[in-house]
């Protein structure tokens, strides 16, 4: 087994495709596991819990010898580009070289149940976009390889991966797949980013707090003004924390859940997709995201 891993489409495109990573006989071998009910630990039926139309089952431990092929060969390269990533991003967490390790890290978070699983579409079957993570320990990358024979054994089907993103429409990519090719993505990654916002000196309630202002007629003289500002009887004086004219910005913002487009490790370079607080060359603190994207 020959794994040629493009680094750059990971990180640039978010996916990279390992032509002819097992050969078709272990292709078929695989496939013919699926009735093999002692071989898995769980049967998973997709309408149930609203993740599209189709099964998947997980395998058991001991694993084929195949799947566990497959992991001590693509664990170590993958390993080094999340770890590339994770430099880029300034996070401490750094992946063992070897599988055995992750694993161990895995086991002593309590989570002991192994994670490849089969997949098995039928007609009109479909994937619905949602994220399948088990426990707080996720590894960043993911591989799914075909084992069926595009135009023989099926057609119409495609593997397609969307990108969702923030307050625009989902952009789709349809990866081409042949027997025994896999394709390697990224778990969708997102972060919190914090920092001093733009100053815009001093500005009135309208610009400020986004008030609507009163009449614009010709004879109004109210066009921009605040409004009633304290009570003429008790307390007779401007209630703390009202809305008023003042300084305008300079405060500390922090925008959530900003999907990471690219990492470029060589410039130490980080891209992410959204509204970033504060001007341009200002200083930002980039965290993992806390609360989960909906």
């Amino acid at each position: 087994m020959t794994l040629s891993l493009d680094s750059d489409s990971l990180a640039s495109r978010g996916f990279a495709v390992a032509k002819g990573l097992i050969d078709p006989a272990e292709c078929r071998a695989l496939a013919a596991l699926w009735p093999e009910k002692a071989a898995f630990r769980n049967h998973i039926v997709m309408q149930r819990h609203g993740y599209g139309q189709g099964e998947y089952q997980y395998f058991t431990y001991p694993l084929p010898k195949p799947v566990e092929r497959l992991r001590q060969a693509l664990y170590p390269k993958l390993a080094e580009v999340a770890n590339r990533w994770n430099e880029a991003l300034g996070r401490a967490k750094r992946f063992p070289a070897a599988l055995e390790g992750w694993l161990k890290e895995c086991h002593d978070a309590g989570q002991t149940r192994p994670t490849p699983l089969l997949l098995k579409y039928g007609a009109g079957d479909y994937n619905c976009l949602h994220r399948d993570l088990y426990g707080d320990m996720v590894f960043p990358l993911q591989a799914a390889i075909l084992l069926s024979r595009p135009d023989e054994d099926f057609t119409g089907g495609e593997f397609m991966l969307v990108e969702q993103r923030p307050r625009m429409q989902s952009r789709g990519e349809v990866v081409p797949l042949e027997q025994g090719d896999a394709v390697l993505f990224a778990v969708n990654e997102r972060v919190d980013v914090s920092g001093v916002s733009k100053g815009h000196g001093f500005a009135g309630v309208q610009k400020r707090h986004h008030f609507g202002g009163g009449e614009g007629s010709h004879g109004s003289m109210f066009h921009r003004a605040p409004g009633a500002i304290g009570a003429s009887a008790y307390p007779s004086r401007v209630v703390k924390g009202m809305r008023a004219a003042g300084h305008m910005g300079v405060v500390r913002r922090t925008v959530r859940n900003l999907r990471v487009v690219q990492v470029i490790a060589e410039e130490h370079t980080l891209l992410v997709e959204g509204a970033v607080p504060g001007p341009n060359g200002g200083y930002v603190v980039v965290r993992k995201a806390k609360a989960p994207h909906k």
